[in-house]
């Protein structure tokens, strides 16, 4: 009968401890999905998270667009090369998207300044992307940024869209 008692005690606390590891877990996952660029960007660094670090806009600032399903910016870091692309996606014929890419660097990870830009434009339904490749100098963070001008079909001014890549720290 006391045997009975400590197994059944042991069980109990075997699901104690797997019901507090498991909430721990949920807890850090919790956390880490809601930070903001700035703890990302030491975790890539900390923790050597692999590369691209891209990010795409939410689809709900998408759906405020007039003319633009999607927008993405990468960067692809690969030794002290940066691989830098971005691509629009369009979802109405007869507008035009006028699109910037530009790589940006920073000392602090808080104040950017551009280094290179490539333009395109848009005008048929469906992706267009654009890349470049830039040389990155050590100590220096840095991201990838597409803006994109969105005109109607009349060549009127509808809207912007800006989306940034994750930053990296090239050490």
């Amino acid at each position: 009968m006391i045997e009975r008692k400590t197994t059944g005690m042991k069980r109990i606390a075997l699901s104690a401890l797997c019901l507090i590891t498991a909430a721990r877990i949920l807890s850090v996952n919790a956390v880490a999905s809601s930070t903001t660029e700035e703890p990302m960007a030491y975790y890539l660094v900390k923790e050597r998270v692999p590369v691209p670090i891209s990010y795409v806009l939410l689809k709900e600032d998408v759906e405020r667009s007039y003319a633009i399903a999607s927008i993405s910016a990468s960067l692809d870091p690969n030794g002290s090369i940066a691989g830098c692309s971005g691509s629009v996606e369009l979802r109405r014929n007869g507008c035009k998207v006028q699109a910037a890419l530009s790589i940006e660097r920073s000392d602090d990870g808080e104040e950017w300044e551009t280094q290179k830009i490539k333009s395109f434009t848009a005008t048929q339904m469906g992706t267009t992307a654009a890349d470049f490749q830039y040389y990155m100098t050590r100590g220096h963070y840095y991201r990838v940024t597409l803006t994109a001008d969105t005109y109607d079909e009349n060549e009127v001014y509808r809207d912007t869209l800006s989306v940034s890549s994750r930053f990296y720290y090239y050490r």
